[in-house]
């Protein structure tokens, strides 16, 4: 009960710091879901901690970001994508990406990393992913973010997939997409575009989960433009699955999203809701046909733009 009175002095705190009405409707919102939240996130500690990706057969595994298991079987009935095998579900070992990169690649097996190459569209490779571990690491998204978009979109993550599987021919290739995580593209109406510098940072609290939260936007549009922006993702990974050759093709996810259930919103970490532990593990047909060729460059041919993102994120 102490921990809970010194979250709410602090969120109260904040509240009493806060001039503008909209945040402090958030603070308000914040002092009351942070005691829920601690307390949920403690029960995370004796509920079932998911099984490690490296532990299971594949040959190729696709993650796309922060994707539910029920959008993605609402998303593949109407698409009736005719390389789906079969379709299951997974616990994955944590409810946030940083963490779920953090324990996966931990608890991994140093051989079976040395014998998988990455290809990873999500900024938080900069802090969580041991490279030096890995066969190869091609954080794609340190040279293609599209500022426009502000996300990095699906096909730099394909072309260099590919690449990598008609090249390098790894034992096990991890291709990891940015979508359906926010922001949704093309609902600019719903969530605030973000450049790759503060992906992950206390501005991600305005994004559309935060709205939802204070009922600026309504669930179902939220939950439409989330569908749509999978869908977008998935065009992409039929692509993929059309120009490389996999025995063993795996779509899942990091985590899900919370759209309001028990309270919570987003994607936290180390939350035991089966919204966010809940992922697809669909296995998918993957035959090279030749139809498409890469046009992507990799890293070393980055643009004077990029280059200097790099060098403010420590890269250069």
């Amino acid at each position: 009960m102490g921990e809970l009175k010194r979250l709410l002095r602090t969120y109260l705190g904040r509240l009493g710091r806060t001039r503008d009405r909209a945040g402090a409707r958030a603070a308000v919102s914040e002092a009351v879901r942070m005691p829920w939240q601690k307390t949920l996130q403690l029960a995370n500690s004796v509920t079932d901690s998911g099984e490690n990706v490296f532990d299971r057969d594949w040959d190729l595994l696709i993650v796309v970001d922060a994707c539910r298991y029920d959008l993605l079987c609402e998303a593949l009935d109407d698409q009736s994508m005719d390389r789906v095998r079969s379709v299951e579900s997974a616990r994955s070992v944590n409810s946030a990406t940083p963490r779920w990169m953090r324990q996966t690649f931990e608890g991994a097996d140093a051989s079976s990393l040395a014998e998988t190459v990455y290809v990873c569209g999500n900024p938080y490779s900069m802090y969580e992913v041991p490279t030096e571990r890995f066969l190869t690491v091609d954080e794609v998204w340190t040279y293609a973010w599209d500022d426009s978009l502000g996300t990095l979109p699906p096909r730099p993550v394909t072309d260099r997939a590919i690449t990598a599987d008609r090249t390098a021919d790894p034992d096990r290739l991890l291709v990891h997409y940015m979508q359906p995580h926010c922001p949704f593209v093309g609902f600019d109406d719903l969530s605030r575009k973000k450049s790759a510098d503060e992906f992950g940072t206390t501005i991600d609290g305005l994004d559309v989960w935060g709205r939802l939260k204070l009922g600026e936007v309504e669930r179902t549009d939220v939950w439409d433009a989330y569908r749509d922006t999978l869908e977008y993702v998935l065009d992409d990974i039929e692509l993929l699955c059309e120009n490389v050759d996999r025995e063993q093709v795996v779509l899942t996810s990091d985590h899900g999203n919370a759209l309001g259930e028990l309270g919570m919103y987003g994607h936290p970490p180390n939350m035991p809701l089966s919204c966010l532990r809940t992922v697809p593990w669909v296995e998918l047909t993957a035959t090279d046909t030749g139809a498409y060729e890469p046009t992507m460059a990799s890293e070393t041919t980055a643009t004077p733009n990029t280059e200097e993102r790099l060098a403010a994120l420590g890269y250069r």
